[in-house]
């Protein structure tokens, strides 16, 4: 089924989901590393660039991903009142944080004195900037906070399965409803 229901995700959904994790997971992995190669070496290119490729999809399935959560219904979440409006701004935050961290990061990539090569052939443009320096932190700063953003969804996921709770609209649940 590619649409949820009142009872699950779709397996579109599922899709979103499970890339964008590896792919946000990919991205902050690469990006942690790819200051250890040495200036100017064929590795750190190779790593910036694909930081920069994995980036720019990433925020393209985003865009799709809340285009997909807006025209599909949520499935029923059995949750206390109390914890859905916690789960509501839990999924707010994680969403504003993924854009927050990608537009920074898009920014840094334009205020750069040089056009940017994608793996796929297109490039991004280099306009140059005097706020190059600050997007880089402000990139930093929003992906350090996604990161911790996404251990407390993790951990949350895991209380909640510890505790036996019937989350129906998890994306683990493979079946249909309870």
């Amino acid at each position: 089924m590619l649409k949820n229901t009142s009872w699950r995700y779709g397996l579109l959904a599922h899709l979103f989901h499970w890339l964008m994790a590896l792919l946000i997971l990919a991205l902050f992995a690469v990006g942690l590393s790819m200051g250890l190669p040495e200036k100017g070496s064929g590795l750190r290119a190779l790593l910036k660039n694909g930081h920069i490729s994995l980036g720019v999809l990433t925020l393209l399935l985003l865009v799709g991903r809340g285009v997909w959560r807006c025209v599909n219904p949520l499935p029923k979440q059995g949750l206390s009142p109390l914890n859905a409006k916690l789960a509501h701004w839990g999924h707010l935050l994680l969403y504003l944080l993924m854009a927050a961290v990608l537009l920074a990061g898009l920014g840094v990539v334009l205020t750069r004195p040089s056009a940017t090569p994608l793996w796929w052939g297109f490039s991004l443009p280099g306009f140059g900037g005097a706020i190059h320096h600050r997007l880089e932190h402000l990139h930093r700063f929003f992906a350090w906070a996604l990161v911790l953003t996404v251990a407390g969804h993790v951990a949350m996921s895991i209380v909640h399965r510890l505790k036996g709770d019937k989350l129906q609209r998890g994306m683990l649940r493979r079946s249909g409803h309870d």
